[in-house]
C-alpha cells in the first residue's frame, strides 16, 4: 500500500497547488510516495488542475495517483475526512495546498516513528516565509517531544490505524483541526512534534479555509475535552470567534481518558 501524500484544496488555489507538487516532484526521495487531492472548485477549476496533472503524472509509481472531485466547499475537516475514506495505505502524510517542500523536508524518521504501537501523529516543523526558515534550518535536530494537539505545521504523518480513528469522526464545519490529534490522544495514543524536518507554510492567506469560515456557521468540535478561549472580535456572522486551542486547553477529562486508554 506504500506512503500517500493528503492534499486539500480549493479553485482559487490551483496555482499555489501546483507550486506545491512541483516541490515535492523536485525531491527525489519523495519518488515513491504517492499524491491524492481533494478539490473543491469549479468544473472549470478542476479540468485546469486534471491538464496539469495528467501531463505531469509519472510511470508506475503512482505520484499524483488520484485527483478527486467535490463542487462543494467542504472546510479543511470534512475535506480530509472524505478523502481518507476514499484511499488506503500504510501511512499517511497531511499537507496543505499553501506549503511548499524543501531540501530539508524529511519524513523518513517520522514514517519509522508512526510504527510504534503507541504512536498517534507525527507532527514536523515549518516557516511562514524563507526569512523564518533559514533561521529554522541550523537549529533542526533529530529528535521528539510530547505533543498533545497536532496541526498540519510542515506536513502530518500517521499510519493506517490511526486513519481508521479518523475515519469515524463527524463530517461537520469545523474552525480548527482539534479533532484530529485530540481523538487518537483520548484513545491512548501519544502524538509527538519531530524537531529534524522543516517545510513552508504560508499560512494565514485570506483565502482557502479563513474564506470557508467567513461564510459558514463554525462548530467547535471536543468542546467537551477543550477550554477554547475566546477572542474579543467576532466572526462576520456575529459568533464568538476563538483562539486555535493549544495543549494548555486540553481539559482533565481528556487528559485522566489518555492515562486509562493508554497503549
Amino acid at each position: 500500500m506504500g506512503v500517500t501524500f493528503v492534499i486539500i484544496t480549493v479553485g482559487e488555489r490551483v496555482k499555489e497547488l501546483v507550486a506545491l507538487l512541483k516541490s515535492i516532484g523536485n525531491q527525489r526521495r519523495f519518488d515513491d510516495y504517492d499524491i491524492n487531492i481533494m478539490f473543491q472548485g469549479t468544473k472549470k477549476q478542476y479540468e485546469k488542475l486534471l491538464n496539469y496533472t495528467r501531463f505531469h503524472n509519472v510511470d508506475d509509481k503512482g505520484y499524483i495517483a488520484n485527483v478527486f472531485y467535490e463542487p462543494k466547499r467542504l472546510g479543511c475537516h470534512t475535506a480530509r475526512l472524505r478523502l481518507l475514506k476514499l484511499i488506503k495505505y500504510d501511512a499517511y502524510i497531511n499537507l496543505d495546498d499553501d506549503m511548499l517542500l524543501v531540501n530539508q523536508t524529511d519524513y523518513s524518521s517520522p514514517l519509522q516513528k508512526i510504527k510504534e504501537k503507541d504512536c498517534g501523529f507525527v507532527l514536523t516543523n515549518w516557516a511562514r516565509s524563507q526569512k523564518i526558515l533559514d533561521i529554522k534550518i541550523p537549529k533542526l535536530k533529530s529528535i521528539y517531544k510530547k505533543q498533545i494537539l497536532c496541526y498540519n505545521g510542515g506536513g502530518m504523518a500517521y499510519n493506517n490505524t490511526i486513519a481508521n480513528l479518523m475515519r469515524t469522526l463527524p463530517e461537520v464545519p469545523t474552525k480548527f483541526d482539534n479533532a484530529w490529534s485530540l481523538t487518537t490522544y483520548i484513545n491512548g495514543y501519544t502524538n509527538y512534534a519531530y524537531k529534524g524536518s522543516v517545510a513552508l507554510h504560508f499560512v494565514l492567506r485570506s483565502d482557502g479555509m479563513q474564506q470557508f469560515n467567513r461564510e459558514n456557521p463554525i462548530e467547535l468540535m471536543c468542546s467537551e475535552f477543550i477550554n477554547f478561549v475566546p477572542k474579543i472580535r467576532k466572526t462576520v456572522l456575529g459568533e464568538t470567534n476563538y483562539k486555535i486551542p493549544a495543549d494548555v486547553d486540553v481539559n482533565q477529562v481528556a487528559r485522566n481518558l489518555h492515562k486509562t486508554n493508554k497503549k
